[in-house]
């Protein structure tokens, strides 16, 4: 090679997309994990909100609002003239609502029946929480 040339070698290259290549491999389960976390993480707060925006509802409109919950996916106020249909798939394929059936908000006749806990599930064994107490406030855990 002559001295004003300049560049890299087929083999210096070759060596450092291999240790690319091992780093990647190494951090790619990591990011996985995150990335499921994260999106569990959104799915329980986003359910919150709604939990939340239902609560409200029923408290400014003076009437019951129901909250459906399903597997993958809940409603809010079915009974309305548009109701909000929320699939946790936007979230991830991976999240399920370990507990099913309906929530209630009501506050026409001087408080709310319901004290619920649900859940969202992710494979990877961590679960999240939001419970619903007697007076209906919402909380995460």
């Amino acid at each position: 090679m002559k001295p004003d040339q300049r560049g890299f070698s087929l083999i210096e290259v070759m060596v450092v997309v291999g240790i690319m290549g091992v780093i990647l491999a190494i951090a790619m389960p990591a990011y996985s994990d995150w990335r499921e976390r994260t999106a569990a993480k959104t799915a329980i707060d986003t359910l919150a909100a709604h939990l939340k925006q239902a609560r409200i509802m029923a408290v400014s409109e003076n009437r019951s609002v129901t909250v459906v919950l399903a597997s993958g996916s809940y409603t809010i106020d079915s009974t309305g003239a548009t109701p909000l249909v929320v699939d946790l798939g936007q979230y991830s394929r991976n999240l399920t609502l370990a507990h099913t059936g309906t929530a209630t908000f009501s506050f026409g006749s001087g408080g709310t029946s319901v004290s619920k806990t649900i859940t969202i599930s992710n494979p990877a064994g961590r679960d999240w929480s939001v419970v619903i107490n007697t007076v209906g406030r919402v909380i995460t855990e």
